[in-house]
């Protein structure tokens, strides 16, 4: 028997982008309204068939952001989640973003624009 091929993807965003909301959504298939802070990391995993998807949330908070770049190294994918409802804070979203992407400039990325 095969094992099912295995992806890693890297979730990342500013706090309170909804990582973790987006993330719940996709292994329940429900949004919940109320969800906490992630303190450190969060990890699901989606199993389908053949297919196994690994998701790795770093949380968005400040003192966290200085570790992003260590997590990139394993990751197929990464997922830049995007507050598209706070543009106060897309200035330090987009340095943010422009740091990881200078760390890993190949790593294929996917900017998802949340709270539209």
């Amino acid at each position: 028997q095969e094992q099912a091929r295995g992806s890693q993807v890297l979730v990342l965003g500013l706090d309170g982008a909804g990582k973790t909301s987006l993330l719940q959504c996709f292994v329940t298939g429900t949004a919940e309204t109320e969800v906490s802070p992630t303190k450190g990391f969060n990890a699901v995993s989606i199993n389908r068939e053949e297919l196994r998807i690994d998701f790795l949330e770093i949380g968005g908070e400040e003192k966290l952001r200085e570790f992003w770049p260590k997590y990139m190294e394993k990751a197929r994918l990464l997922v830049f989640v995007l507050d598209a409802a706070d543009c106060t804070r897309f200035p330090l979203a987009k340095t943010s973003l422009h740091q990881l992407l200078a760390s890993d400039p190949c790593l294929p990325l996917v900017l998802l624009a949340n709270k539209q």
